[in-house]
């Protein structure tokens, strides 16, 4: 699905720069800190994680984020920007790539029955997402903030790639690790491959055993045996 330049979509990312918009300085509740992840699988996260194992390239940036940083990333975003803390959760929860994040439009988003259409690249496979309730009520607050400020446009997130990075890089964190540490709960949560090729729109399966295998969740069942 390719997307037709678009100037004055362009001309908008100024805008987003220096847009006070009041009601973030309310920030989001705690309960909106509440990845769906539980406590076993964070601690599990944070293993992988931790001492460079989970794929430090040469930016210095890991392929996953641990559970403390996704937190942490999701607290200054609840504090700083409603904007932010939507693009970073809805890119986490969907494994949105820079792209496919400013390609998503309102009319793709269907808050009474929980979807939301997922547009992939690089041929992957779009299709509907369900929305949790917690994604619908920070959608439909950020609705009504662009529209009492003038703001709203026909995209979520009116923005080039570009400017996605750049927004990542204040919180110290590259946009894609989002769509890997998606894939990666989604295999410490052990759910089925096929699901979770499905729901990060691959092509090929072997893309999606990646997350498997650095999970390590294939070998939860098989017998323990003694060398002595």
């Amino acid at each position: 699905m390719q997307r037709e330049p678009n100037t004055k979509k362009d001309k908008e990312n100024s805008l987003w720069e220096t847009i006070d918009l009041e009601e973030e300085k309310k920030g989001l509740p705690e309960e909106a800190l509440d990845v769906k992840m539980e406590e076993g699988m964070l601690a599990k996260v944070h293993t992988a994680c931790r001492g460079g194992t989970n794929g430090v390239g040469s930016d210095g940036f890991g392929r996953y984020l641990s559970d403390s940083q996704l937190r942490n990333i999701l607290t200054q975003a609840r504090k700083k920007s409603l904007r932010d803390y939507c693009l970073f959760y809805l890119s986490y929860k969907h494994g949105l790539r820079q792209a496919e994040v400013t390609l998503l439009t309102w009319d793709m988003v269907n808050l009474k029955e929980y979807r939301i259409w997922i547009p992939r690249v690089k041929n992957g496979i779009s299709g509907f997402h369900p929305l949790t309730k917690h994604e619908k009520d920070c959608l439909e607050r950020y609705y009504r903030l662009l529209r009492n400020k003038g703001k709203l446009t026909r995209y979520l997130f009116p923005l080039t790639c570009r400017a996605v990075r750049k927004i990542c890089e204040r919180y110290n964190f590259h946009h894609h690790q989002l769509r890997h540490t998606c894939g990666f709960h989604m295999a410490l949560a052990n759910i089925d491959v096929l699901k979770i090729k499905s729901w990060l729109g691959h092509k090929n399966i072997q893309n999606t055993l990646i997350y498997v295998a650095h999970a390590g969740t294939e070998f939860n069942n098989i017998p323990k045996w003694e060398i002595f």
